[in-house]
């Protein structure tokens, strides 16, 4: 398996295991180790978070299987997807559209 299909594989595993918009990270304002094998997560309640995070043991596991390396899931709320990932909102509207 490539290193693209890896990741298309990974966003696949998140997305069908919660519903909610998933990408690998994009150019963040400050760079960090680990910047290659971040998922944002979005439209992730705060109450939610930390149940989510521990129901995606599993997704995370069979992630970690296919890349080879640990996946960091950085998990945004709604609020902060409108604000800071305007992007997102419209992808989900262009999907919703069609």
């Amino acid at each position: 398996m490539t290193m693209s299909d890896a990741r298309a594989e990974v966003v696949r595993l998140f997305k069908e295991a919660t519903g909610r918009p998933v990408r690998w990270a994009r150019l963040p304002l400050a760079d960090f180790v680990g910047r290659d094998v971040t998922l944002d997560l979005f439209d992730v309640i705060d109450t939610e978070q930390r149940a989510l995070f521990h129901q995606l043991a599993s997704v995370r596991a069979a992630a970690n299987d296919v890349l080879g390396r640990e996946v960091i899931v950085v998990m945004h709320t709604p609020e902060a997807t409108t604000l800071h990932y305007p992007e997102v909102r419209a992808e989900q509207s262009a999907t919703a559209a069609r």
